[in-house]
């Protein structure tokens, strides 16, 4: 099965808030995140849905998290969180962004989101 990835546009302040998200379901893929991995590129990241807490325990990195409702309206955003910690749940939260530190510089609480399918991901799936 490929992979899910999408572009995350601001549609709020406007411009791409992420370049490319891969959107991660199941319970395992959700659970294990970004753990282990070296870094994240610029731009990109994981849509953790649903979800609502995450940890960042196995990281070796700092990430922004953005929690966001059903309708993609940000909800709270957890800047530069350093490995092994735990972000507990946001009322009315449904997913998540994880992206590289720094990453939401330009995205505020309230600010509505909309994801694209990413051109890349549709042409494999194609």
């Amino acid at each position: 099965m490929p992979r899910e990835t999408f572009q995350i546009v601001n549609r709020t302040r406007g411009g791409a808030a992420a370049a490319r998200v891969t959107k991660v379901t199941s319970f395992w893929g959700r659970l294990t995140g970004l753990a282990g991995r070296q870094s994240l590129q610029p731009e990109t990241g994981i849509w953790l849905i649903p979800c609502n807490g995450v940890h960042t325990f196995g990281m070796r990195f700092s990430l922004d998290i953005i929690v966001l409702d059903r309708q993609m309206r940000v909800l709270q955003i957890l800047r530069a969180v350093p490995p092994n910690r735990i972000c507990r749940g946001t009322a009315g939260g449904y997913s998540t962004l994880e992206m590289p530190a720094g990453a939401a510089a330009g995205i505020s609480v309230g600010d509505q989101l909309e994801a694209s399918p990413d051109e890349a991901s549709s042409a494999e799936a194609g």
